[in-house]
C-alpha cells in the first residue's frame, strides 16, 4: 500500500509541477565560459539568497539608466537598484526600484544533494577589457559577445564590448531542496558603455514551478517603474521549459535583446519589419558596405542586386538570415538617392529608404583607409615611374564567414570630368562638375586577405609599360585606389572595400612609349605646316586642337582634387 502511494505522489508531483522537459539545444559549449575552473564566482548554496553589490568596473546602460552596480539573487535574476529575494515571480511590470532582468526567475534553491554537489550551483564573473590580469578565457567571452553582436543586430555599427557580465544557474533544482529535476541556464550581459546587449542560453529546462498550480517562473525585463517591462513567450505558464526549443534569431535555445533604451530591441529578423539599411551617407567616390536588416533573408539566394539612383546597380551578398550587404559605387555627383534592393535577379526592387552620397572633401586625399608610400615615407602623389608600398588593414569582423573563394583585388580608377552630364546638370542648377571613371587599372590580384595588417610593393613603371595608351603625357593621373575584397572569382562580388584618392604623375618616358606605337609621322604630316607652328598659324589651324580633359581651367573637376599642369 505504501508502494502504490508512494508511486502515486510521484506522478501526481511531476504533473502539478508542470515540467514539460525541455530537451537540450544549446549544449554547454555553447554557453560562454563558466564555472570555477575559469575564475567564476560561485554562490553559496542556498534558497532566496543575493549577492551584492557587485561594483561594476564600466557603466551598464539599462532602461535609459546608467548603472555602477549589479545584484545576483538566487532565484534567476540580476537586479541593479537592490537584491531581490522574491521567490514567487511577480506578473511584469513591477515598481518599487525592481529594475532586473532574467531569464528564468522561480524559487530556485540550491541546497540539495545531486551527484556532483560539488559542481551544480549559481555562478557569475566580469569581464572586462584591457585588463591588467586578462586571459584567454576574458578575451574568448568579449569576442563572442561582439560576435553576438555582430550577427543578431547587422544594423549595429561596429561593437567592441568593454564589459561583458556572465551569470550561469548549473543544474539547480527547485525548493524545498529537490534536485529530482534540474534546469541550466545562462544570462550574459554586454556593453562598451553606450549601447548593452542581453543574451539568454538555455541548455536543459526540466521543471516549470516549485509548488502545485504555480506561479509558474517568467522571464524578462523589468523597468522598476510599474509601467515598462517585456516578458518573453511562455513565461508565467507551464510551457515556460519550452524556451530550451525557441529563439529570436533562429537558433533553439537562443534569445538576443538590445536593452540600453525604455524600448526593449529584440535580434534577429521579422518577416513584418519593412527592409532597412544602414549607413544611411558615405562619401561620392563610393566604398561604402552598406548593411540591410528587417525581414528575414532567404539564404538559399546568396546574391542580390542593389540600385542607387542613376548611379547604377551592383551586386550584394546575403550574408545571413538576418543581413545582407552591398558596396556603393562612385556618384557623379553629391545629393540623396533612392536605394532599392532586388532578390529575385532583378525583376523587382523593393525600397529601402534613402542614400545620401556625401561631397567629397580634402579628407579623401588624407585617408588612412590605404596608406601609399614611396621609399618607406607615406605620400599623396607619385609618379608611374615609381615603385610604391600599399598598406591597409581588414579587422576581424570583416573576415567573418567568408570563403576560400575570397580574394583581394587593387584597382586604380583613373577619374574624368563628365562634361556633357555637367553641363545638363548646370542648365537647372549652380553645380560642381560631375565626375566619372575614365579608366580601370588592376594593379594586383589573387591576395588573400588577412586578419590586420596587409601591405605589399607594386611596380607602377612595369604597369605603365603595359599601358602606354592610357595615361596622360603631362600632368597628373587623379583617381581612385580601391583595395576590394571579393567572395566569388566568378561574380567578383565586392565584400568590403578601401579607397583613398592619390594623385600620380605622368612617367618621364611617356611621350617615348607613345610615340613607340604610333605610325610613322610621315604617314600623315604631310600636309601639314612645318613644326613648330608660329602664333598665327595655331590661330588659324584651331581644329587641329583639343580641349585638354585634365586641365582644371573652366572648373570641370570638383575643387577637392587638385590638378597640376596640361592648361
Amino acid at each position: 500500500m505504501f508502494r502504490i502511494t508512494f508511486v502515486f505522489v510521484l506522478v501526481l508531483l511531476n504533473i502539478i509541477l508542470g515540467r514539460h522537459v525541455g530537451k537540450a539545444v544549446q549544449s554547454l559549449d555553447d554557453f560562454f565560459p563558466f564555472g570555477s575552473e575559469v575564475g567564476d564566482t560561485r554562490m553559496l548554496l542556498n534558497d532566496d539568497g543575493s549577492l551584492g553589490p557587485i561594483p561594476l568596473p564600466f557603466i551598464f546602460p539599462y532602461f535609459d539608466n546608467n548603472h555602477r552596480q549589479i545584484y545576483q539573487a538566487n532565484n534567476g535574476l540580476f537586479s541593479f537598484l537592490g537584491g531581490i529575494s522574491t521567490y514567487n515571480p511577480i506578473e511584469f511590470p513591477l515598481g518599487n526600484n525592481q529594475r532586473l532582468i532574467t531569464p528564468f526567475w522561480s524559487d530556485i534553491d540550491t541546497r540539495g544533494t545531486t551527484s556532483n554537489s560539488s559542481e551544480n550551483g549559481v555562478y557569475h564573473q566580469i569581464h572586462i577589457r584591457n585588463a591588467m590580469n586578462a586571459n584567454n578565457v576574458t578575451t574568448e567571452v568579449l569576442n563572442k559577445a561582439a560576435l553576438f553582436v555582430r550577427q543578431y543586430f547587422p544594423r549595429e555599427s561596429i561593437f567592441e564590448p568593454l564589459m561583458v557580465i556572465t551569470g550561469t544557474w548549473y543544474r539547480v533544482g527547485y525548493c524545498c531542496t529537490y534536485v529530482d529535476r534540474l534546469n541550466t541556464f545562462q544570462m550574459v550581459l554586454a556593453t562598451d558603455e553606450s549601447r548593452s546587449f542581453a543574451f539568454f542560453l538555455y541548455n536543459d529546462l526540466q521543471w516549470a514551478s516549485q509548488s502545485s498550480g504555480g506561479p509558474y517562473a517568467q522571464a524578462g525585463f523589468n523597468a522598476g517603474d510599474g509601467i515598462v517591462a517585456k516578458m518573453l513567450k511562455y513565461s508565467r505558464t507551464r510551457n515556460i521549459t519550452l524556451l530550451v526549443n525557441e529563439s529570436n534569431v533562429n537558433v533553439p535555445g537562443l534569445f538576443a535583446f538590445r536593452v540600453d533604451t525604455t524600448d526593449i530591441e529584440a535580434g534577429g529578423c521579422d518577416e513584418q519589419e519593412s527592409l532597412s539599411h544602414l549607413p544611411v551617407r558615405g562619401p561620392q567616390i563610393g566604398g561604402t558596405a552598406i548593411n540591410f536588416q528587417g525581414p528575414c533573408f532567404d539564404t538559399n539566394t546568396t546574391e542580390i542586386m542593389c540600385r542607387f539612383g542613376e548611379f547604377g546597380t551592383v551586386n550584394g551578398l546575403i550574408l545571413s538570415e538576418f543581413r545582407a550587404t552591398c558596396v556603393s559605387p562612385l556618384a557623379a555627383y553629391h545629393g540623396k538617392v533612392e536605394l532599392t534592393v532586388s532578390f529575385d535577379g532583378g525583376n523587382t526592387f523593393v525600397s529601402s529608404g534613402p542614400f545620401t552620397y556625401m561631397p567629397m572633401t580634402d579628407d579623401v586625399l588624407i585617408s588612412e583607409e590605404i596608406i601609399l608610400r614611396q621609399n618607406g615615407t607615406a605620400t599623396q602623389s607619385v609618379s608611374w615611374n615609381d615603385t610604391i608600398e600599399l598598406e591597409w588593414i581588414f579587422s576581424e569582423a570583416s573576415l567573418v564567414r567568408i570563403t576560400s573563394d575570397t580574394f583581394i583585388d587593387i584597382e586604380y580608377e583613373i577619374l574624368k570630368p563628365d562634361e556633357e552630364n555637367t553641363r545638363r546638370r548646370q542648365r537647372t542648377s549652380n553645380s560642381d562638375a560631375d565626375i566619372k571613371i575614365d579608366t580601370v587599372i588592376v594593379l594586383a590580384s589573387n591576395i588573400l586577405p588577412q586578419v590586420g595588417r596587409q601591405t605589399i610593393q607594386i611596380d607602377l613603371a612595369q604597369i605603365a609599360r603595359k599601358h602606354p595608351r592610357i595615361f596622360p603625357v603631362v600632368g597628373v593621373a587623379v583617381g581612385a585606389f580601391r583595395i576590394g575584397m571579393f567572395v566569388s572569382r566568378d561574380s567578383k562580388i565586392y565584400r568590403r572595400v578601401k579607397t583613398v584618392i592619390k594623385t600620380i604623375l605622368a612617367p618621364e618616358n611617356t611621350c617615348d612609349n607613345w610615340s613607340a606605337t604610333e605610325p610613322n609621322p610621315s604617314t600623315w604630316n604631310q600636309n601639314l605646316p612645318p613644326c613648330p607652328n608660329t602664333l598665327r598659324q595655331a590661330q588659324v589651324a584651331q581644329a587641329q586642337y583639343v580641349p585638354d580633359p585634365m586641365c582644371k581651367d573652366g572648373g570641370l573637376m570638383p575643387s577637392s582634387i587638385l590638378l597640376i599642369g596640361n592648361c
